[in-house]
């Protein structure tokens, strides 16, 4: 009976380029030698073939980014060889310039399976989203929809999903109330209604924040001021509607804010 793909792979070591965090290899996507020296000074070669006088020639090992090298688990020889370049990743001999490494099968499976899972769980919760929620999310990472184009929100947040499933499910673990206050306040920014100036984020005459961050956080903290501005905004039926008389009076204050330290953050949101 013939083995199975996944037992001839177990039957070599596999070799590889390493790649930079760009996802490019290094070396041009080649690498080739058949001699190294190591820092003792001593230069290691392997022959493979003799010339007609009978001698040794070298080895050429050839690594390139379309075809890792396979080498047979029995051949223990120039597997030791492989393992002793000065730029083989985790080799006694290694100099900290990582050029070709050896995979190991079981570690990259379950890196991938860990991916997959991962981006599944946040598709999954992105196609659940619906109504403010689904355009509080998607503010976010700064998209702005409404209830006309539903469609193409959730198909935008769903891609956002699939393309950082990390990002999107670390913005999902917040607090429902950090992102309606910052859904808010990207509105109230995009209308003008609160100026980003050189000392912060000011509402009329008060400063709300050094920066959207801190803005949140106070308004977290002073839900007058987040009835104010959702007045002007009008983006959220849950928020408190107030006269126009209140709205006015904000405009007077001369009083600025004192600014307040940025918000801790912690697995469920932002902590006050």
């Amino acid at each position: 009976m013939a083995k199975s793909n996944t037992m001839q792979i177990k039957d070599y070591h596999i070799f590889e380029l390493v790649r930079d965090e760009n996802g490019f290899p290094n070396r041009g996507g080649i690498f080739w030698f058949n001699t190294y020296t190591t820092k003792d000074g001593k230069k290691h070669c392997i022959g493979e073939e003799y010339n007609y006088e009978g001698k040794a020639l070298k080895k050429n090992i050839v690594i390139t980014e379309d075809n890792p090298l396979m080498l047979p688990v029995e051949n223990t020889e120039l597997y030791a060889f492989l393992v002793g370049h000065p730029n083989f990743v985790g080799g006694n001999n290694y100099n900290g310039t990582p050029v070709y490494r050896l995979v190991d099968l079981e570690r990259e499976a379950k890196v991938r399976t860990a991916d997959k899972v991962l981006r599944a769980k946040a598709i999954a919760h992105a196609s659940q989203l619906e109504g403010t929620h689904l355009y509080e999310m998607c503010s976010m990472f700064g998209a702005y929809y409404n209830e006309d184009t539903d469609a193409q929100a959730l198909e935008f947040i769903i891609l956002q999903a699939e393309r950082d499933p990390q990002k999107y499910l670390d913005l999902s673990k917040r607090s429902r109330q950090d992102v309606k206050i910052r859904y808010l306040l990207a509105a109230a920014i995009r209308e003008g209604i609160v100026q980003k100036t050189n000392s912060g984020l000011r509402f009329g005459s008060l400063t709300i924040g050094v920066n959207e961050d801190n803005a949140v956080a106070r308004l977290i903290t002073e839900p007058e001021t987040l009835r104010l501005i959702s007045t002007r905004v009008n983006v959220s039926e849950e928020l408190e509607v107030v006269q126009d008389e209140e709205v006015a009076a904000i405009d007077k204050e001369e009083a600025v804010a004192p600014k307040f330290p940025a918000p801790k953050r912690g697995k469920g949101g932002i902590i006050g």
